[in-house]
């Protein structure tokens, strides 16, 4: 049925897809305030961050950032 494992990845994919949409939104509301080359920064930015939020999730560290131990 379902694992934990597979909502974890399904939760990871949708933050990632998510904050990509978002990256897109301010990159477009910003395109006429902010010049070529910070956009781009900016976009860059959201999509790493965006990345390792999505690797965070996946790897299950959300329950251990709960109970104070790390995974290895």
């Amino acid at each position: 049925m379902f694992s934990i494992e597979r909502l974890r990845a399904v939760l990871a994919v949708l933050v990632f897809l998510s904050a990509c949409f978002f990256a897109g939104f301010t990159n477009e509301t910003l395109k006429q305030t902010l010049p070529d080359f910070d956009r781009a920064i900016l976009l860059i930015g959201f999509v790493i961050g965006a990345g390792s939020a999505m690797r965070w999730i996946a790897s299950g560290s959300i329950g251990s950032a709960k109970h104070g131990n790390r995974r290895t």
